[in-house]
């Protein structure tokens, strides 16, 4: 069996020697920065509860106000309206969740 043979712009390319199609240029190339593959994708979930503060901290929501408002005093519910901020010990985990958001 002989080698398969392509043609490309008139001329005759040999793929056991050559690729089946020359290099064309775009117009544009990548540049360093734009090479760095693959990014990193944010955990969306995350995303939606966690933000930062201005000094760096990370704020979350206070758990306790979904359902169950009937049974709590207006005191706690006061308190429960306020975030809170996130654990230093977990505070590591949250970053890696959220790679360009923090």
């Amino acid at each position: 069996m002989s080698p398969i043979r392509l043609t490309h712009l008139g001329g005759a390319l040999d793929t056991a020697f050559s690729a089946p199609w020359p290099r064309v240029s775009l117009g544009w190339e990548l540049s360093s920065e734009d090479s760095k593959m693959p990014k990193m994708k944010t955990k969306r979930a995350a995303a939606k509860r966690f933000k930062a503060t201005g000094g760096g901290r990370i704020r979350r929501s206070t758990a306790g106000k979904q359902h169950l408002m009937r049974g709590k005093s207006a005191n706690r519910m006061r308190k429960l309206k306020k975030n809170s901020m996130v654990d230093p010990a977990d505070e590591s985990r949250i970053r890696r969740l959220l790679p360009y958001e923090l």
